[in-house]
């Protein structure tokens, strides 16, 4: 947030090779944290602590470990500091965590090693006798990172978003809890869930919500576009192809992406069912007062603010071996829900919902719409197609930094295919 210092996780083919003692050749490096502190990309952490010579990228606590993979995007503080989440295996079982390492010794990263700050192997939750069972990739600022840490990922009992200064990161600060107060509701409601994705900048972090037990029901339909191997995966998994690809009991499919079998019966086979909660919002906190305020909530003008994407490593791609691929984060295929929001001083940025119009929002005191998939391609972008709109956007939860923010945004035509349309990174002053 105070510098020009980026941070991107990538994957590639192995940067190494070294012998053994068996003198057998080993290949390894096959993804890492890259950042620009001195200008030149260097490598910030990597997939080498195994490596003989290569200790300082190890998993602290456990020698001659290795990470396996940097799930998430990792985070920036000081100009020279990385944050991230790593996950990593001791003893066969997998594990997770989010550590930080300074690049600042020497302009090639130094020798300086990756440095603990919770996970599932090492770390109580504040304030319990339980480990960590799933931590979140960090947002990091001014030299503090907020996670989001929880017992069961999927169904948390224990747990909150978490806030570690970096010279003390093993104390944790505890922001806010499954189990406490929801802001503006009566006093009996209670947060049982929260978003992963926090945003942060020193001392506001953003972050989304739900309480009670009420639910609706979303329909997730296989992507029809990207990555093939996964839309292929995800439509097996769903039973409406089988393995070589042949749709099952299906003589045609209609263009709702429902089945019709032999008989002219609509089989509504391809698509799966979640459940999402019914009162949920985004909040902010103040991490010096420890005020915490609605932004923005459902029956308030929003009706959803979680969104669905199915993503993830998908097996027996390339060379049959599950290799990692640009658009995985090593972990496997699977739909994942996740909420958008940024946060800069007063300033929140946040995605959401509303029937199937879907927009960016900006809230600094009132709320207005940044974007949304009611406007024309061109307006936000004049090479976009004529006639066109836009279809998706996107936010990250660094997008809002200062008076900047910055989106992602995908225009097309209703009825063509996605090459013609068009997709970008957009930049706008937001005060």
């Amino acid at each position: 947030i105070g510098s020009d210092t980026i941070a991107t996780r990538g994957n590639h083919q192995p940067v190494l090779s070294y012998s053994t003692q068996a003198d057998d050749e080993t290949r390894a490096g096959t993804t890492g944290i890259y950042a620009n502190p001195f200008d030149n990309l260097i490598t910030g952490a990597s997939k080498l602590g195994a490596v003989p010579g290569f200790d300082f990228f190890e998993v602290p606590g456990h020698p001659w470990t290795m990470f396996d993979v940097f799930p998430g995007a990792p985070s920036v503080t000081n100009g020279t500091t990385i944050v991230f989440k790593g996950n990593y295996t001791v003893d066969g079982q997998g594990k997770t965590g989010v550590f930080y390492r300074d690049l600042g010794d020497g302009e090639h990263g130094g020798f300086s090693p990756v440095e603990l700050i919770a996970s599932n192997t090492d770390t109580l939750i504040p304030g319990t006798k339980t480990r960590f069972g799933s931590t979140s990739p960090p947002s990091a600022a001014d030299g503090k990172a907020v996670f989001a840490g929880f017992d069961i990922e999927e169904s948390p009992t224990e747990g909150g978003l978490y806030l570690a200064d970096l010279k003390n990161p093993k104390k944790l600060k505890t922001l806010v809890s499954i189990g406490g107060k929801v802001p503006g509701e009566p006093r009996y409601n209670t947060f049982n869930r929260l978003g992963e994705g926090v945003a942060f900048d020193g001392r506001y972090m953003g972050f989304w919500g739900a309480w009670e037990t009420e639910t609706a029901t979303v329909r997730l339909y296989c992507p029809t576009e990207g990555n093939k191997d996964r839309i292929a995966y995800c439509n097996r998994k769903l039973k409406c192809l089988d393995d070589w690809g042949i749709p099952t009991d299906v003589v045609e499919k209609d263009p709702n992406s429902v089945c019709i079998d032999e008989n002219g019966e609509t089989l509504p086979i391809c698509y799966q069912e979640m459940q999402i909660p019914v009162l949920q919002g985004i909040f902010v906190h103040d991490t010096e007062d420890g005020n915490t305020r609605v932004v923005a909530k459902t029956g308030e003008g929003f009706d959803d603010f979680v969104f669905w994407n199915y993503s993830g490593k998908t097996p027996c791609v390339g060379n049959g071996h599950g290799q990692e691929g640009a658009e995985d984060d090593g972990e496997p295929s699977r739909w994942r829900s996740s909420s958008f929001v940024a946060v800069s001083g007063r300033s929140t940025a946040f995605k959401a919902a509303t029937g199937n119009v879907v927009g960016i929002y900006l809230d600094h005191g009132t709320t207005r719409t940044v974007l949304d998939t009611t406007m024309n391609g061109q307006a936000l972008d004049p090479e976009a197609p004529e006639g066109s709109t836009i279809t998706e956007l996107g936010l990250e939860r660094e997008g809002l930094r200062g008076d900047w923010l910055v989106i992602n945004a995908k225009m097309g035509i209703e009825g063509e295919s996605e090459e013609d349309g068009m997709a970008g990174i957009y930049a706008t002053k937001v005060r």
